[in-house]
C-alpha cells in the first residue's frame, strides 16, 4: 500500500534529533525490535506534539509503526532515489493527513 501521507511527508527526510539517533534502524543497517520501537516512539512524542490530539496513544502509535515500517522499506530499497524519515506527520493515517491539510 502506497501511503499518501509518507509520500508527500516523508519524501525528503526531516533533519530532526529522531532520525540522527536512530538512522541505523531507519536505513536497515540494524534490525528493529520492540524495545527499539517502544524507544522510537517515546522519542517521537517526546520531539514532536501530535497534530492530531483528539485521538487516543494507542491509535496514534499505530499509525507510526505502519510509517516506520514504510520508511524502512523505502530506505533499503537500492532502486529508491532519496531517503525518508521521521517527521511530526508520522502518527496519523493518509486520511487524517489529507484531512489536516
Amino acid at each position: 500500500m502506497l501511503k499518501f501521507a509518507a509520500v508527500l511527508a516523508l519524501a525528503i527526510r526531516a533533519e530532526n534529533k529522531i532520525n540522527e539517533e536512530f538512522d541505523d534502524y531507519l536505513t536497515g543497517k540494524k534490525p528493529m525490535d520492540d524495545i527499539v520501537e517502544e524507544h522510537m516512539w517515546s522519542e517521537f512524542k517526546n520531539e514532536f506534539e501530535s497534530v492530531s490530539s483528539n485521538t487516543d496513544e494507542a491509535h496514534r502509535k499505530k499509525y507510526f509503526m505502519e510509517s516506520l515500517e514504510y520508511i524502512i522499506m523505502n530506505n533499503v530499497d537500492p532502486k529508491a532515489t532519496y531517503k525518508k524519515g521521521i517527521n511530526n506527520f508520522t502518527d496519523l493515517s493518509d486520511q487524517e493527513f489529507m484531512d489536516y491539510f
